[in-house]
């Protein structure tokens, strides 16, 4: 029964009440342990044995500290010069221009 659990226990009562073996549930605003599934009032701590609990995750499921890796995106190789049309002034600055392509002044 599951008032009889707290006496087992009077410094804890919740702690007993929810990791007893018959699945009994602790209304905190009634201090009552309970069969029922809600309390007449107040919040309820449920049994560590409910099975309302969802189960543990499989493992490939499991939560990481690190964000998900997304697929790489492909890699566009850009030509080191660029095309000069004939008659066009150029628009690259000095600093587009290589420090060894540079004239020294």
């Amino acid at each position: 029964d599951c008032v009889a659990v707290t006496e087992l226990r009077p410094s804890a009562p919740c702690q007993a009440c929810v990791s007893s073996r018959w699945g009994c549930n602790w209304c905190v605003w009634q201090q009552l342990c309970t069969h029922k599934a809600s309390c007449d009032a107040g919040p309820m701590v449920v049994s560590q044995q409910s099975p309302l609990l969802s189960p543990a995750p499989p493992a490939g499921d499991v939560p990481t500290p690190f964000p998900p890796r997304s697929p790489q995106a492909p890699v566009t190789s850009v030509p080191d010069t660029l095309p000069v049309e004939p008659g066009v002034p150029s628009t690259a600055t000095a600093s587009a221009v290589p420090p060894g392509d540079r004239p020294s002044l």
